[in-house]
């Protein structure tokens, strides 16, 4: 096993256990006395009864995020190379990759702003209404923006990953048929259009974490990209052909 291999296994690995604590300490009231986050008040009295609360889940979300920037880059690659899909990585490739990157970039944001407990804190301590006001904006650009369209894209992207990854032969098809559930997430974006999924709320909530146990699977599990065999390049293209003969040479040499 090559340190890149190391690297490539271990990124996913971190992401899915650094989301999977995210999502538990974001949970952290209602374990508590404050459950009714959605209520400023109340809200603000968890943050003040558990100031670490926010930092915690803010650093794991970063770090989530950060895992998962790796991630993106190291399955980009993969699929770029593994054979049998065309000349060239093409559009798809790339640009599930792109979605993979913003979805990183929404946790990281996520992260940020759980960063912003002291702040409201302090704005609290100036005026109560003020607080107030401070807490419900970063709930909405928080949890209800950048969480919610993080999850989202990592649904995307994932589920696109899955597909493509198990028809190239880099994810195994078991693994790959396991996205299915995180993909549910996907249904979610039904609501604000108006159109209510009945029945599936439960699974709709379960796709969270599923998510990144996902990705916990996808780096125990992944494999190295299959080298063509002769039948293989007899079959394929001339430039592909070309591509392979130069990568075998380079690894002869």
């Amino acid at each position: 096993m090559t340190p890149r291999l190391s690297a490539e296994r271990l990124a996913p690995i971190i992401a899915g256990v650094a989301g999977l604590a995210w999502i538990w300490m974001e949970l952290a009231p209602t374990r508590t006395a404050f459950a009714d986050t959605d209520n400023p008040s109340m809200g603000l009295s968890f943050l003040n009864a558990d100031p670490t609360a926010w930092p915690l889940a803010g650093l794991a979300a970063g770090i989530a995020a950060v895992a998962l920037v790796a991630t993106v880059l190291a399955m980009r690659d993969r699929l770029a190379s593994a054979p049998g899909d065309g000349d060239k990585p093409g559009v798809g490739v790339d640009t599930i990759s792109v979605l993979g990157i913003m979805a990183a970039a929404c946790l990281f944001g996520m992260g940020a702003v759980r960063m912003s407990g002291g702040p409201i804190r302090y704005v609290q301590g100036l005026d109560q209404d003020w607080g107030e006001t401070a807490y419900l904006v970063i709930q909405f650009v928080g949890t209800q923006a950048l969480a919610t369209g993080g999850l989202v894209l990592l649904a995307l992207w994932l589920g696109c990953v899955a597909w493509m990854g198990a028809r190239r032969r880099v994810i195994p098809r078991v693994v790959a048929l396991l996205a299915v559930l995180p993909a549910l997430r996907l249904v979610g974006v039904l609501g604000p259009l108006g159109i209510e999924a009945e029945g599936v709320w439960l699974l709709l909530i379960l796709a969270i974490p599923a998510a990144f146990v996902w990705l916990v699977l996808l780096g125990a599990t992944i494999r190295r990209p299959e080298r063509m065999t002769a039948g293989d390049m007899l079959g394929a293209s001339p430039a592909t052909r070309d591509d392979a003969g130069g990568r075998f040479g380079e690894a002869s040499a």
